[in-house]
Order: structure tokens, then sequence, then C-alpha cells
């Protein structure tokens, strides 16, 4: 380190208000570590291995991060396939319990037995229900890992 540095000052004496005296003086220093005893050379490893830590931290999230995504859009697929199934089986089980009426109406079937094809298709729209709403899940769980603040989002809070 290198410091330099200067003053002046001006004085009268007391006695003689006549009297004066300048002093001007300049300094110049010159600091340095020669020797550190190895602090140095310390420190830099001690930050190369904090930076190697940081590095193998960093590619460790970056792997877990990558297999949620994959365990996410997999099950988004899944969900997707779902959803189209239970289509088809809504329209399968609408179509036995609207043929159940008209089996009711001549005699060939009991209420218990359209009640029981009621409830199949009841179960059928619930599961498909709830299919989309773990879809819907699986997606804010995918928006959550990209780092968007659901609370504050505009979207939701003009929705409260």
């Amino acid at each position: 380190m290198l410091s330099i540095g200067g003053s002046y000052s001006y004085l009268t004496d007391i006695e003689n208000s006549e009297k004066y005296r300048n002093t001007l003086s300049f300094s110049l220093g010159l600091q340095g570590n020669f020797l550190d005893g190895g602090k140095v050379n310390e420190t830099m490893e001690s930050g190369k291995a904090l930076f190697k830590q940081l590095e193998a931290d960093l590619s460790i999230k970056i792997i877990n991060l990558k297999r949620q995504i994959k365990t996410l859009t997999d099950s988004i697929d899944r969900s997707s396939k779902l959803i189209e199934l239970y289509s088809f089986q809504e329209r399968a089980s609408r179509y036995e319990f609207e043929k159940g009426l008209k089996d009711l109406e001549l005699g060939q079937i009991t209420e218990k037995e359209l009640s029981e094809l009621q409830i199949n298709l009841e179960n059928i729209r619930l599961s498909r229900q709830q299919n989309i709403i773990n879809t819907n899940m699986l997606y804010l769980q995918l928006v959550n890992l990209q780092g968007v603040d659901l609370l504050n989002h505009p979207m939701v809070r003009n929705n409260r």
C-alpha cells in the first residue's frame, strides 16, 4: 500500500504578533506484507475449495431439478391420457344409464339396478374431475419450479 500525505501550518507567536512561523511538511509511506506466513495462499486455496463445493452443489441441484421436471411432465402426460380414458368411460356409463332408464320403464331392471348404474356414472365423473384437479396441481408444481411466486402473481391476485 502506498500513501502520500502533506500538511501546511501557519503559526503566530503570542508575544510578538509580528513574528510568523510557517511550517510545510510532506510524508510518503509505503506499507506491505513481505512475509504473510502463507495467508494469501491459504485464502486462495480456501476460496477454490469453496468454489468447487458450490459447483458440486449446483450440479446436484440441476440434476434434481431436471429429475423433478421429468417426473412432473411424465405425470402430466399420464393425466392427459387418463382424461381421454375417463371421457370414454363417462360416455359409455351415460349410455348404460340412459339405457337403464328405458329398461326400467319396460320393467327389465329394478330401481336398485338403475341406482347402481347412476352411482357408477357419478363415480366416473368424480374420478375424471379429480384427475383434472391433479393435472392442474402438477402444472402449478411445474410453474413453481420455474420460480414463479404464485401468491403474488397478477392472475392470482386479480381473481381473489
